[in-house]
């Protein structure tokens, strides 16, 4: 797979190493392509194929808080009554 055509102010992005147009990759890792700014990059499968990906406004990572809650201990009693006969 090839990076054909950038169309718009797009950002391609593999693997964490930006792509440029000529750049080859695996069909495989196509998932994994990360487009993002404003428009789209055009793919070249083979000579009579492409795909297109539509860009992402922002790729930044929003941090959020996790609070963990502190586990409340359970306790179980446990009563068995026995009748001998």
């Amino acid at each position: 797979m090839i990076l054909e055509q950038i169309e718009g102010n797009v950002t391609v992005i593999l693997n964490g190493k930006t792509l440029t147009i000529g750049n080859s990759f695996d069909e495989c890792d196509y998932s994994t392509v990360i487009v993002s700014g404003t428009g789209k990059a055009i793919f070249r499968i083979d000579p009579s194929c492409t795909v297109e990906r539509v860009a992402v406004e922002d790729t930044t990572p929003i941090s959020v808080n996790v609070v963990t809650p502190t586990p409340t201990p359970i306790s179980v009693i446990v009563k068995e009554t026995f009748t001998a006969k």
